[in-house]
Parts: structure tokens; C-alpha cells; sequence
């Protein structure tokens, strides 16, 4: 192929200069393009056209490692539009429009990180990302579904248990990456425990208006998902201290 390509330039040169229409110079690059065009068309199995100046470099990045991303960043733009909606949007098709992007956003929340792992694309940004949509969320539903009624009497007193489960956590992540420790606060099994019980609890709550028989479904779960914020919370909070001290 490059004996080919290599024939071509030589002879396409000699062509432009006996028309006098391109200097040397002007052709060889002419062809140089021409060789690399063709080898994006017609070997895209990885083979390269070698020319005698360069060669076609690998995408370095290619576009599917951005798929976790996408999904977190999908979660993060979408979250803010179904806590506001939860306060402005009624009716049964609103009502259901809501839950069915609050369950697209639960379905990345999961898939982001096992897509990550997957593909081999974790990276620090999808990491601090994943975090930041993820309390974005489960706060801006559990204070929407406040604001709304949808949650009254003691139960509120277990969602700002559970706000200040998030807040408390996230600052101590943010303290020990600092400090060169965030590995050691990575989420534990009852850390994700949580995050499920959160959202079919929150996920319950935004049917009840149109299946009001779910409200004591709904408050069961949110006392389980209090519980186990509370647990994963002081673990968190007992792995810090103990990095702290240097043990």
C-alpha cells in the first residue's frame, strides 16, 4: 500500500509539473491528503496508509469511553428539572412525565459507574461528577416533595436526617481527597444500600397523588432508607476519623 500511495504522489507530481499547474511542493501535499482520505474510507480496521512524510494516528479518546459521562451529566441537568417540576407541574400527565425522568435518572445513577468500570473510562471527573448529581437528586426531590405536602408531620424530620447525612459526607470527602486520602471514603455497601432505598422511597412518593394506597409503602421505606443514611453515615464518619489520626 505505501509502494501504491508512494507511485501515486510521484506520478501525480510529475503530472502538475509537466501542466505547470503546482509547484513540487503543492503536489506532494495534494497527495499526502489524498492517501490519508483513503484510508479513512477504505481501512477502517485499523490498517494505515503510510506516506512518506506521516502516518494516521488512533483516536486516543474514543467516543464510547464518554458514555459514563454523558450519563452523569444526563442525571445532573435532568434531577434540577424534576425537583422544580414536582412544585409547578400537576395532573396525571405531568405527574407521570415527572416519575418516568426521575426513574431514567435512577437508571444512570447506576449505569454510569458500571459502564466506568466496563469500559475502563473511570476518571476523576466522572467520579466528582457522579457524587454531586447524585446528592443534586435525592435533595432537590426529597425538599420538592416537602415543599409539595407530599411528605408531612415526623416524616420531615427524617428527610433533614437524611439532607444532613448528605451534606456531613460529602464535606468529609471533600476534606480527605484534600488531604490525599479519598480512597479510604470510597462508597461502602450500605453507602449504596442507601442511595436504592432513597430512591424507591422518593420514587413511591411521587405516585402517591395518583395511587394514594403507596403513602404507607412510602413512609416504610423512607424510615429504612433513614436508617441506613444514618448507619453508612456514621461509617464514613468512623473511617475519617480513623485516617485523621493516622491509623
Amino acid at each position: 500500500m505505501r509502494v501504491v500511495c508512494g507511485g501515486w504522489c510521484v506520478a501525480g507530481g510529475a503530472r502538475m509539473r509537466g501542466q505547470g499547474a503546482f509547484s513540487d511542493a503543492a503536489a506532494r501535499m495534494l497527495c499526502v491528503v489524498f492517501c490519508r482520505l483513503l484510508a479513512s474510507r477504505f481501512l477502517p480496521f485499523g490498517f494505515r496508509v503510510m506516506t512518506a512524510s506521516s502516518s494516521v494516528p488512533a483516536s486516543p479518546n474514543p467516543w464510547w469511553k464518554q458514555i459514563p459521562n454523558a450519563l452523569t451529566l444526563f442525571r445532573l441537568i435532568v434531577s434540577p428539572i424534576v425537583a422544580i417540576g414536582l412544585t409547578v407541574w400537576f395532573g396525571t400527565t405531568a405527574q407521570w412525565t415527572l416519575f418516568v425522568l426521575y426513574v431514567l435518572c435512577a437508571l444512570s445513577d447506576t449505569l454510569d459507574g458500571n459502564l466506568a468500570r466496563i469500559l475502563n473510562a473511570r476518571s476523576s471527573f466522572g467520579v466528582t461528577m457522579d457524587s454531586i448529581a447524585d446528592k443534586v437528586l435525592i435533595v432537590g426531590v426529597a425538599v420538592a416533595l416537602v415543599a409539595q405536602g407530599y411528605i408531612l408531620g415526623m416524616m420531615v424530620s427524617l428527610v433533614i436526617l437524611m439532607v444532613v447525612r448528605e451534606m456531613v459526607v460529602a464535606g468529609l470527602r471533600e476534606s480527605m481527597a484534600e488531604q490525599g486520602h479519598s480512597h479510604s471514603i470510597a462508597p461502602s455497601v450500605a453507602g449504596k444500600t442507601k442511595a436504592i432505598f432513597q430512591l424507591l422511597c422518593f420514587g413511591a412518593y411521587i405516585l402517591v397523588p395518583m395511587f394514594p394506597s403507596l403513602a404507607i409503602v412510602a413512609q416504610a421505606l423512607l424510615v429504612v432508607a433513614t436508617f441506613v443514611s444514618c448507619y453508612s453515615g456514621m461509617d464514613y464518619i468512623t473511617v475519617a476519623l480513623r485516617q485523621m489520626r493516622g491509623r
